[in-house]
């Protein structure tokens, strides 16, 4: 198929609507600007290039930012595009006074690419001058964000794998308002390479097992996770009410009961990881003492650096976000917990109703007492 094309935007800027002025970017490699440490040293040191005229050390914040170097030795034949680079667009851009703005403040730049069902796009913004934050929208609608990628205030990535065909468009922005600076953008797009690992076992909580402080049998199992990867982890049992624990390298850990089918013998968790390093995945049971057979799978697959939609005007909370809140008296009871989340563009108020073993968000109504945060 003929390489993806990108091009900037310069009509009106909203958080749900883009406009399109085409400025087309070259084809062939561009080579950046020469803001690097490493700039006329007589050896290419962006990474997007390979060859004998390659510096052995290669960094990421070198991309776009040698071009006098690369560009000599790779009219000279000592340096080629990388072939995972060859089809990567790259634009320098700038957040200034007089860019479109969001409608929260913040200053944006769009560009738009091609794609194709089933293939692979990976979108990357880095700056050293401000908090980058991207945003990617499907051709059906759906959005996509990311701000800090691997917790790195500078620079924010999104990888996805296409399920539609047709232009994607692309928001650079800041994470706060008033923000400006230079920023590199990169849109590489190409053939998916996601893989699927799965791994199955049938086990067993018996007496003579590890015991949770609560205690609760449990078993253990380690999986070697990369930054981005996607997994899924199902837990099922006829014997007993499972409770699945994924810990993260740091200690962090997501948990689920009952999944969403409503079988208490069924837990389930979807994570994309944002750390690599050894995870830790606990199986064990809602109530002390529960003992019986159980089947685990685990199932792996590529590199998902892709977020939950974005929030927009009308958001929502998405199941398996993270939010911080606090159990207050009075208003709707003790059993009422008021949950504020925070986003990019929105603050979410919501209400945690809790009725025995469920839990029911939904947003403050008339009448509701929501404490102050």
């Amino acid at each position: 198929m003929p390489a993806p094309r990108l091009h900037g935007l310069a009509g009106a800027l909203l958080a749900a609507c883009f406009g399109a002025l085409p400025l087309e970017l070259i084809a062939q490699p561009d080579f950046g600007d020469n803001t690097s440490t490493w700039a006329d040293d007589g050896e290419c040191d962006d990474p997007r290039f390979e060859g004998d005229g390659a510096a052995a050390t290669l960094l990421d914040e070198d991309r776009g930012h040698d071009a006098a170097d690369c560009r000599a030795l790779f009219e000279a034949g000592r340096v080629t595009l990388r072939a995972d680079a060859a089809n990567a667009r790259l634009h320098l851009g700038r957040l200034e006074k007089g860019d479109e703005r969001l409608r929260s403040g913040e200053f944006a730049d769009g560009y738009t690419f091609s794609g194709t069902a089933g293939e692979r796009a990976v979108v990357d913004l880095r700056s050293d001058d401000f908090d980058p934050y991207v945003f990617v929208r499907t051709p059906s609608g759906e959005q996509f964000d990311n701000d800090d990628f691997d917790g790195d205030a500078s620079h924010s990535r999104l990888t996805l794998d296409l399920v539609d065909s047709g232009e994607y468009r692309v928001m650079v922005t800041s994470y706060d308002k008033g923000e400006t600076g230079s920023y590199t953008l990169t849109i590489d797009v190409g053939p998916s390479t996601a893989s699927d690992d799965l791994l199955e076992s049938d086990g067993r909580l018996e007496p003579g097992d590890e015991t949770l402080p609560s205690g609760e049998l449990v078993d253990r199992y380690e999986l070697e996770g990369s930054s981005g990867q996607h997994v899924s982890i199902d837990l099922r049992s006829p014997d007993f009410d499972t409770y699945l624990i994924l810990r993260d390298p740091a200690g962090e850990q997501t948990e689920n009961d009952d999944a969403g089918d409503g079988d208490v013998g069924h837990s389930s968790i979807e994570a994309d990881l944002t750390q690599s390093g050894t995870y830790e995945v606990l199986v064990t049971s809602y109530e002390s003492g529960e003992q019986g057979a159980y089947r685990l799978t685990i199932g792996t697959s590529g590199s998902f650096e892709q977020s939950s939609p974005a929030a927009t005007d009308d958001p929502t909370l998405i199941a398996g976000s993270r939010a911080a809140g606090a159990l207050h008296a009075g208003g709707l009871g003790a059993r009422a917990v008021a949950l504020q989340t925070f986003g990019h563009l929105h603050r979410i108020a919501v209400l945690m109703l809790m009725a025995g073993r469920n839990v029911i968000a939904r947003e403050p109504t008339v009448g509701d007492t929501v404490p102050a945060t």
